[in-house]
């Protein structure tokens, strides 16, 4: 089932003008859904005037005008006519017969310009322009997706059985799980640091005794053996009531934008922080937690969230004895991998006084669950209007070969066709020097090869 494109009843055509321009000669139109967002037709006015005028304008503030030509000339700006980023064009403009043609409806105030000299041929588009561009495409691409999982309401269990897994993953609203193996994206470390701490937890075997106590006194498989046979429900309550306390928050059933995972812990303001699926079926609970993912953050609910940052959360699928852990994180869509294999959690008669990598699970999953919801609550409410830093890595600093810190801001991907090469564009953030940057994450490299290459001009300098 593919996505409904806007229909022309959807759509609305606006002038604008920015403030300063001669309206004689610079008047502009734009043609947006009714049911964007200010914050979307603030991208489009930027888009459309420096493809009309090669001028970037910054930090617009937008005000409602519907004026003549005449009369703007003596528009007053004001806070009654601002059009909050917030808002939606239909609180506005009902409908295109609500709009005459005529007037002006948009005074445009930036912040700031660049212009760009378009005499030099030879000169390519400034990084900032690129990366408006970028940036864009990036917002109307996840937009796009979060508007295709609303239109559909098939549940998490019934999508992971194979046969419609398969053919979930060939429609517009796929997801980065690695399954098939295009589907793959850079690894979700590079994206929030939780993960990378939780990997790195699980090698540690510096556990407190209380850790192991904790977990052998609220593990369900001794009690599970007295639930009386045929009955599947006491076993998941059990088994519930047991992952909340080693989990270390309340497991909560919410549903939602068709998804209601067999447990939901939520922190500040519906970020979600940890979901569970346990498949009693023929199902893949590891493709049941991706899809409720999945649906949780592209909840209208959560937009303020899914605008700002990656929205990470923890998952864990249960099958039978058998667990496994994975990370989230929500680029244009959402990517799932796993931070575990699937563990035995049932009684080892082979190996009984050996818990010790069940318990290591459990207790690095506490302390991500406490971590996100720090995050979360650090950064409640979110900043107002949309974040630039989803789509890239956290990392923003190096050392350079004195031991300074330095800072960067990314631009752009360098590898857009191939999403698993971690190359981008990024840009020193220096006001007496700013310049280009290459950022490439590896798992390893030779920089001796390196720096011989580019000692003869075969390689830009190695930072």
């Amino acid at each position: 089932m593919h996505m409904a494109e806007p229909t022309p009843e959807d759509e609305i055509t606006l002038n604008f003008v920015v403030e300063g321009d001669d309206i004689r000669t610079q008047l502009f139109e734009i043609t947006v859904c009714l049911r964007n967002k200010f914050t979307r037709v603030r991208d489009v006015i930027q888009q459309v005037y420096w493809t009309k005028r090669q001028i970037s304008i910054y930090d617009l503030i937008l005000y409602k005008a519907n004026l003549s030509l005449e009369q703007s000339r003596h528009a007053q700006l004001s806070d009654e006519t601002l059009l909050w980023l917030t808002r939606r064009v239909a609180s506005g403009w009902s409908s295109q017969l609500d709009v005459d043609e005529d007037l002006l409806h948009i005074i445009v105030r930036p912040t700031s310009r660049h212009i760009i000299n378009t005499h030099m041929t030879i000169t390519p588009s400034l990084p900032r322009t690129e990366f408006e561009q970028f940036i864009q495409k990036f917002e109307i691409d996840r937009s796009k997706f979060v508007q295709s999982v609303q239109a559909k309401k098939t549940s998490s269990a019934v999508v992971a059985l194979p046969h419609n897994f398969l053919e979930q993953q060939g429609d517009n609203d796929f997801i980065n799980i690695g399954s098939p193996v295009d589907k793959a994206r850079l690894s979700i470390v590079l994206y929030h640091e939780v993960f990378g701490r939780f990997i790195r937890g699980l090698r540690s075997s510096h556990l407190h005794s209380e850790v192991y106590r904790h977990t052998e006194q609220h593990s369900p498989v001794p009690h599970l053996d007295q639930v009386e046979p045929g009955n599947p429900q006491a076993k998941d309550d059990l088994t519930q009531a047991s992952l909340c306390y080693l989990s270390g928050d309340t497991l909560q059933r919410i549903k939602t934008n068709g998804a209601e995972a067999d447990g939901v812990i939520a922190g500040t303001n519906l970020a979600y922080l940890l979901i569970m699926e346990i498949s009693t079926g023929s199902s893949d609970p590891s493709i049941q937690a991706a899809r409720s993912y999945k649906r949780y953050w592209s909840n209208i609910a959560t937009e303020h969230w899914l605008n700002w940052c990656c929205c990470p959360s923890i998952l864990f699928a249960i099958t039978g004895p058998w667990m496994r852990v994975l990370g989230a994180i929500f680029l244009d869509r959402p990517v799932v991998q796993p931070l575990t294999d699937f563990g035995w959690v049932g009684e080892d008669l082979s190996q009984p006084s050996k818990p010790d990598n069940m318990v290591c699970v459990f207790h690095r999953i506490d302390q991500a669950r406490i971590e996100l919801d720090q995050y979360y609550r650090a950064h409640h409410p979110p900043a107002p209007g949309e974040s630039i830093v989803s789509p890239f890595p956290y990392l923003t600093h190096y050392l350079d070969s004195t031991g300074q810190v330095v800072h960067f801001a990314y631009r752009k991907s360098l590898c857009p066709a191939n999403p698993e090469k971690s190359i981008f564009l990024a840009e020193i953030e220096d006001p007496k020097r700013p310049r280009p940057i290459v950022v490439n994450f590896v798992r390893k490299y030779n920089t001796n090869a390196h720096r011989l290459l580019a000692e003869n001009g075969f390689a830009p300098q190695l930072l």
